[in-house]
């Protein structure tokens, strides 16, 4: 692994581990769910694809599926990427491109947080958010907010769960990276998942179509 994706995995888990404490999915996992849906309002510059052929073709290359049962939910995507464990659990999982092509600076990472009562910080997905962009802030004074909007997730049952999400700019080492972060509560308010595609700035657009269309298959186990 490379020193610089190693320095944005480090980040991506310590930014929030450091204030949260870390839930593994067991059998209290929600029922599962559809993937975020971004709530529509006119100029917004959360992330989107340049085109409806690109977002499909994206979906299409999504041949391969995670499904550890100790990790809470299932999720597809592209045959020439890989997931990675950071730790011991499966609380926090990373996708990326294999090692040695370009898409391997490109990684989708997911995290499962408790909720303040069941024994977080954090009571709302937006308090939480809030926390991550400090924490943003302290890693990188010139961080760079680029757009936050409200998404809504719903249940195959018909609840409606209320989300955050965040597009960032920030500076490793004198190279930019930009973040996609969403914060989404469970069904049964334990927890939160929180997603996020990272990427250098050079390459962050090639791979967003990649990145939405994993998160769109994105669901939770029964």
């Amino acid at each position: 692994m490379d020193k610089t994706k190693t320095i944005i995995i480090a980040i991506l888990a310590t930014v929030i581990a450091v204030f949260v404490i870390l839930y593994i999915i067991g059998s209290q996992a929600p029922k599962a769910t559809q993937a975020p849906t971004t709530t529509a309002t006119t100029g917004q510059q959360v992330p989107t694809t340049s085109s409806t052929g690109q977002a499909a073709q994206a979906a299409e290359d999504l041949t391969q599926n995670f499904s550890e049962a100790s990790a809470g939910y299932v999720m597809s995507y592209p045959a020439d990427w890989m997931f990675e464990k950071p730790g011991a659990s499966w609380d926090t999982v990373v996708f990326s491109g294999k090692e040695g092509t370009d898409s391997y600076r490109a990684t989708v990472n997911i995290q499962n947080i408790l909720t303040k009562s069941n024994g977080g910080e954090y009571a709302t997905a937006t308090e939480l958010m809030a926390n991550l962009k400090s924490q943003f802030s302290k890693m990188d004074t010139n961080v760079k907010v680029i757009d936050e909007q409200p998404l809504s997730y719903m249940t195959k049952k018909g609840q409606t769960l209320n989300g955050d999400q965040v597009l960032v700019q920030y500076s490793v080492k004198g190279e930019a990276f930009q973040q996609w972060q969403i914060v989404i509560p469970s069904a049964d308010g334990k927890y939160f998942h929180a997603i996020a595609y990272t990427a250098p700035v050079s390459i962050f657009t090639k791979y967003l179509a990649t990145a939405q269309a994993m998160i769109q298959s994105w669901s939770m186990n029964e």
